[in-house]
């Protein structure tokens, strides 16, 4: 990344291993490991990448322009870096299943569908409108945000020169939200992909490749979608090579675009597709050493990836309550524990 003044190395550290997730700030990455810690690299000028020890042990993480956020495993919210957002984070802030960092101002969903925003406030992003409740997924753009409410629907507020913060009308069953500078991006339960906003660099030209995806992000002018395959799109501006996808970008579970640059997260082999906050009842997916989507109940000895750093048979992880429908709008937890004896769990929040 290019400042004007010097570049500013982004890439991760080399020997980087049981990542899990993977932020990027536009000047700084981040990255969680499987046991809960976080590693940091690139600008550190508002002492972003530098991780307090408050932060650990952390279940997720975000990167805006100058911050960082952790969601620790207890569902409290710890964030460092640039002190307009650190300084306003809402104290006692807890119940929290995900965060997003816009520019300069952060959001955070709680498990009861409620919402915290702070920092910048100058368009009204750091603050949440009364009328906005029951959300089951979140995204923070450049001084705008997007939820998903419970009902499949998306709503926006905050910055809206090009319509990025207005969906397109009857758009619905969402499952998932991204937001750049200045575009919106989302995907619905059958996989098909919808974007407004800005389309200067062609980031809402979504190609024949992404036609289907299994999840979105955006970066400030470019929008990625991961594929069923493991691979990777990118569309959109490429001042500093965002949509020149390297080969190795394969085998892909997770990434992430802020900024201008790109950051995927690989596996390799058989590998635990995680739940995510969305509509329908929870599925486990698998990708295959050649990125084919398969189920579980085709591998008998199909190992999971556990948030302790084990791997366990798929035959000894319990889903706590069995699947089951539940009533429009209502939201259920899902433990999938782990039988050994520290029984540390995923918790999957799902909308219906």
């Amino acid at each position: 990344y290019f400042d004007g003044q010097r570049i500013l190395v982004t890439t991760p550290p080399a020997g980087l291993g049981g990542i899990v997730q993977a932020a990027s700030g536009g000047r700084h990455g981040l990255a969680l490991r499987s046991d809960g810690f976080i590693i940091a690299w690139g600008d550190n000028t508002s002492g972003q990448s530098f991780v307090p020890t408050t932060a650990f042990p952390a279940a997720s993480v975000a990167a805006g322009d100058g911050f960082s956020l952790a969601m620790r495993r207890d569902g409290t919210v710890v964030s460092w870096g640039r002190s307009g957002v650190t300084l306003s984070q809402p104290s006692g802030l807890s119940g929290v299943i995900a965060i997003s960092a816009g520019l300069t101002h952060a959001l955070a969903l709680r498990a009861d569908g409620t919402l915290a925003a702070w920092g910048s406030n100058l368009q009204g992003e750091g603050s949440v409108p009364p009328n906005i409740a029951l959300a089951s997924g979140i995204a923070s753009g450049h001084g705008f945000n997007l939820a998903i409410l419970r009902n499949g629907t998306v709503t926006g507020w905050g910055r809206s020169e090009a319509g990025q913060r207005r969906p397109p009308p009857g758009l619905s069953n969402v499952v998932q939200v991204a937001a750049g500078r200045a575009h919106g991006l989302a995907l619905r339960s059958d996989g098909t992909l919808v974007g407004w906003g800005d389309n200067s660099f062609g980031q809402l030209n979504i190609p024949d490749s992404a036609l289907k995806a299994a999840a979105i992000a955006a970066g400030a002018d470019h929008s990625m979608a991961l594929l069923p395959s493991g691979q990777v799109a990118v569309w959109g501006r490429n001042n500093f090579g965002q949509t020149d996808v390297p080969a190795e970008a394969s085998f892909v579970v997770g990434m992430s675009g802020g900024g201008d640059q790109c950051f995927v997260l690989r596996r390799r082999g058989l590998q635990l597709a995680l739940p995510r906050i969305g509509a329908g009842r929870l599925r486990v997916s698998v990708l295959s050493g050649n990125g084919e989507l398969i189920s579980p109940d085709r591998v008998p000895n199909i190992r999971l990836y556990g948030s302790d750093s084990l791997l366990r048979p798929f035959s000894e992880w319990t889903l706590l309550p069995p699947p089951q429908q539940t009533e429009a709008g209502e939201v259920r937890l899902l433990d999938i524990v782990d039988p050994a004896p520290s029984r540390r769990f995923y918790r999957a929040y799902e909308a219906q």
